[in-house]
C-alpha cells in the first residue's frame, strides 16, 4: 500500500478503497481502546471530557453515530447521556490501524441531581441510528481520570476525527 498521514479532515467522495464492499466494517470492542483525558484547567471542577477511541486492531473499521455512554454500571444506569445532534457529521468516521476518533462529553451545569462516578459504561453504536447493544456488541468500562459529577444537563458530540470540532461543542458551556 502506500502509507499516508491521515491527518485532516476526512474526504468525501467514493475513490477507490482497496477492499470490496465499500464500507468499512463496523468497529468491535476488540478493535478499538478507548481513554478519556479532562480539558478543564487546574484547580476547576471536572466538567469536560474528551473521549478517545483508537484503532488498534489490523483492519480499517468505523465507528458510526455517537457513543452511547451510560454513567457508572449500565445496568443501574437510567438511559444514556444526551446527545447533542448537530455535531453530527456526513458519514460514519473510518480509522485505519492506529487512527483515532473522538467524542467530547460535557458533564453538565446544573448543580443539582448530580452523579458522581469515576468510570462509564459505553457502547457502540450499529450503522442504523437508534441501534445498540442489542445486535451484538458488549459494553465497555472505561475510566475517567478522576471522579466527576455529572448531571441532567450532561451531552456529548458524534464522532469525529478532529477533536478541536467535537471540543467547540462543549467547551462554551
Amino acid at each position: 500500500g502506500t502509507g499516508g498521514s491521515g491527518v485532516g479532515s476526512g474526504s468525501t467522495g467514493g475513490g477507490g478503497g482497496g477492499g470490496g464492499g465499500g464500507a468499512a466494517a463496523l468497529c468491535a470492542s476488540k478493535d478499538l481502546s478507548f481513554s478519556t483525558t479532562l480539558q478543564d484547567k487546574k484547580g476547576e471542577d471536572p466538567r469536560h471530557i474528551l473521549i478517545t477511541a483508537t484503532n488498534v486492531g489490523e483492519r480499517e473499521c468505523s465507528v458510526h453515530h455517537y457513543p452511547y455512554v451510560y454513567l457508572g454500571d449500565h445496568t443501574d444506569a437510567r438511559y444514556p447521556v444526551d446527545v447533542y445532534e448537530d455535531s453530527a457529521m456526513e458519514e460514519p468516521v473510518t480509522l485505519a490501524p492506529g487512527d483515532e476518533a473522538y467524542s467530547a462529553m460535557l458533564a453538565g451545569g446544573i448543580p443539582m441531581d448530580q452523579y458522581e462516578t469515576d468510570f462509564f459504561t459505553l457502547f457502540l453504536h450499529g450503522r442504523e441510528h437508534g441501534s445498540d447493544s442489542s445486535d451484538g456488541r458488549e459494553p465497555i468500562s472505561v475510566d475517567l481520570p478522576r471522579t466527576v459529577a455529572f448531571d441532567d444537563g450532561a451531552r456529548l458530540t458524534h464522532w469525529t476525527t478532529a477533536s478541536g470540532f467535537a471540543l467547540d461543542f462543549i467547551m462554551s458551556s
